[in-house]
Parts: structure tokens; C-alpha cells; sequence
């Protein structure tokens, strides 16, 4: 009965927990560490990284992933042009750095994280799962005009730029 007792009352705790933290998500206080070519600032909130060094190397990966298209190549052309990638000197602050040799794991990193694909802070009325629209459809946007895509159908998984007529 104790054990019962004590796995409903961490529940509970991790359930205010999870909402202080939407909370604050919704306010714009939340503040969770930021991958390298990203920074706080106290005014404007998530922005880009003042050095160009650091914005260039990340640009740079993802120029030679559209180029390649893969990850392990990508790694391997800028190994071969001796790019070096950003680590902290400092620990979580990441306000110095430490230039080593790229590895396969930054380019991993930088490709997979959400914060370059603009997912953090996004204040768009996508819903996702059951009941609600497209998954993606907050998130992709028209090649020509930057728009949101729509769905086309929802039985097929195509999308279709709002304003499709106007580049046909």
C-alpha cells in the first residue's frame, strides 16, 4: 500500500513539474541550454551567436548536407578541409570556446536538433497527434514563397503551399 502511496505522489510531482515548465514555455521564461551557434540574449530572447566563426561552421554543415545529402559524407569533406568545430572551454555557459578537429558527432548533432529547424519558440496553432492537423504542418514551409504548407489530403500525406495558385 506504501509503495501505491509514493508512485502516485512522485506522479503527481512530475505532473506540476511538467506544467511549471509549459508555463514558463508559454511566458518565454524558460530557459533550457541552447546548442553551440545559439545564445540568451536579455532583451530579444533565442538568437544567433554573435561570432561568425561558429554561425559559419554551422551554416556550413548544413550547405554540405544539401550538397551531399549525408551526414557521414558531410563529416568527411570537412574533415578533409580541416574545419574545426566549437566546445565549450566553459562548461553549460558556452561563452568560450575551444576549436578541435570536426567530428562525426557535431554534424550529427547540428543536423538532428531542433533549434535549427526554428522548432523552439514557434507560436503557430499546429497541433499534433490525435484529433488535431498535420504533424508537420507548422513546421514545412513553400520552397518559392516561405509560407506554412497545408495538407493537401488527409488521407495522403502530401502537402501543398497555401497560396499555390499564385505559382502555377
Amino acid at each position: 500500500m506504501k509503495g501505491s502511496i509514493s508512485e502516485f505522489e512522485l506522479g503527481v510531482l512530475r505532473s506540476r513539474m511538467l506544467d511549471a515548465a509549459r508555463s514558463k514555455a508559454r511566458r518565454g521564461e524558460l530557459r533550457i541550454s541552447v546548442p553551440i551557434g545559439f545564445v540568451w540574449h536579455r532583451e530579444i530572447g533565442l538568437g544567433l551567436d554573435p561570432d561568425c566563426r561558429v554561425q559559419e561552421v554551422t551554416r556550413g554543415i548544413f550547405r554540405r548536407f544539401r550538397e551531399l545529402g549525408s551526414a557521414r559524407q558531410v563529416h568527411l569533406a570537412l574533415k578533409a578541409e580541416q574545419v574545426h568545430f566549437p566546445r565549450p572551454s566553459d562548461g553549460k555557459r558556452m561563452t568560450a570556446f575551444e576549436w578541435t578537429p570536426i567530428r562525426y558527432r557535431n554534424v550529427i548533432s547540428v543536423l538532428r536538433n531542433p533549434f535549427y529547424a526554428g522548432a523552439y519558440g514557434r507560436k503557430d496553432g499546429a497541433k499534433s497527434g490525435r484529433g488535431g492537423r498535420a504533424l508537420l504542418g507548422g513546421l514545412l514551409v513553400c520552397r518559392r514563397c516561405g509560407r506554412r504548407l497545408a495538407v493537401a489530403r488527409m488521407t495522403s500525406k502530401r502537402f501543398r503551399c497555401k497560396v499555390q495558385e499564385r505559382h502555377e
